[in-house]
């Protein structure tokens, strides 16, 4: 049975809780409309309908806000259900992956172009970005299906399944970065290419039986 203290200090999280989903909700439109500059503390309090100090408080002020929605951004994609049917082989499952990974890039395009924006332009934001934020969270579903094929004799038994995750992940991210945010070039022409990564990425480290 929980002391009075443990109930006290429980309902004390989940106010916390509650209060910093509805500040990051608040500051994630706000930025959307107005860009990191454009936008203030006072503006996504008031939007939030929440004392502009609780900002300062849990979040640091703006960069913290903006960073932790850059953390949870990633961690939601790496959480993200699969939704298609695992494969028999290594290309059909990167390739599946690739374009599961453009459709959630596509769908957040807005958010990535504020923070590449001011990744691009704002030193100090970059440098706690890259302290704070991993560049890479594993993603458990995919894992799981590369260490069967690996299993099965699909992929090499020297081959890193961590490594193939990161190689896949960074040149999605590169792709998608600076050929789609920054020079604007088509979703399609962007799968085209990884498709050609994956083809030629995959016939170096599957099993030729």
């Amino acid at each position: 049975m929980m002391s009075q203290d443990d109930t006290i200090k429980k309902s004390k999280q989940r106010d916390r809780s509650v209060s910093e989903e509805k500040i990051l909700n608040a500051a994630k439109e706000v930025f959307s409309k107005y860009g990191f500059q454009g936008a203030t503390t006072r503006a996504i309090s008031k939007k939030a309908n929440m004392n502009e100090s609780l900002i300062a408080r849990y979040f640091g002020g703006k960069y913290g806000l903006l960073l932790r929605l850059v953390e949870n951004m990633i961690e939601e994609g790496y959480s993200l259900e699969i939704p298609y049917p695992a494969q028999d082989n290594l290309i059909d499952e990167l390739n599946g992956f690739v374009e599961f990974k453009l459709e959630q890039f596509k769908l957040k395009s807005g958010f990535f172009k504020i923070i590449v924006s001011q990744a691009l332009t704002d030193p100090k934001f970059l440098k706690k970005a890259l302290e704070k934020i991993p560049l890479h969270f594993e993603h458990p579903q995919l894992t799981s299906r590369l260490k069967t094929l690996k299993e099965n004799g699909k992929i090499r038994s020297d081959v890193k399944i961590e490594q193939i995750f990161i190689d896949v992940d960074t040149q999605c991210m590169g792709i998608f970065f600076f050929q789609f945010i920054i020079r604007g070039e088509s979703t399609e022409k962007l799968l085209e290419q990884l498709k050609i990564f994956v083809k030629n990425y995959s016939l170096g480290i599957i099993n030729k039986l």
